[in-house]
This record gives structure tokens, C-alpha cells and sequence, in this order.
């Protein structure tokens, strides 16, 4: 059984992931990383992204299992 609140509370989380997303692709945090300089021969600018994306697929899958987990309760 979902409930409003339950699903309201997991909209909501799921646009703050958005945003958070949004906010640390934007121009200034990705100059942050647009520099000379290779990790495992991978540009830092594309280890950043790489590495972010990753990230955010974690914790998109965090706010779901954990939306999930509070419904089965």
C-alpha cells in the first residue's frame, strides 16, 4: 500500500537528486575540473563525470529501495 505522504516523500528526495545533479554539472563546478592532469591515464574533467554519474545512479537506487522498504513496512 503507497500512501501519499510515502510517495510524496519520495518525489520529493528524487527531485533533490535532480537538483544536486543540476547544480555539479553546471559550468563552475565543471571548470573546477578541467585541468592537466590524468588519474589512471583518464582526464580528470571525465574521471570527475564518470565518477559522479556513478554516484548519482548509487543514490537514485538508495531513495528507491528506501522509499520501497518504508511501503513494505
Amino acid at each position: 500500500v503507497v500512501t501519499k505522504t510515502n510517495h510524496s516523500l519520495k518525489s520529493q528526495s528524487l527531485w533533490g537528486v535532480f537538483l544536486l545533479g543540476f547544480f555539479l554539472l553546471n559550468y563552475p563546478f565543471l571548470m573546477l575540473y578541467n585541468k592537466d592532469f590524468m588519474i589512471m591515464g583518464i582526464p580528470l574533467l571525465y574521471f570527475y563525470i564518470f565518477l559522479f554519474l556513478f554516484g548519482m545512479i548509487l543514490l537514485t537506487r538508495f531513495v528507491i529501495k528506501k522509499s520501497k522498504n518504508e511501503t513494505d513496512a
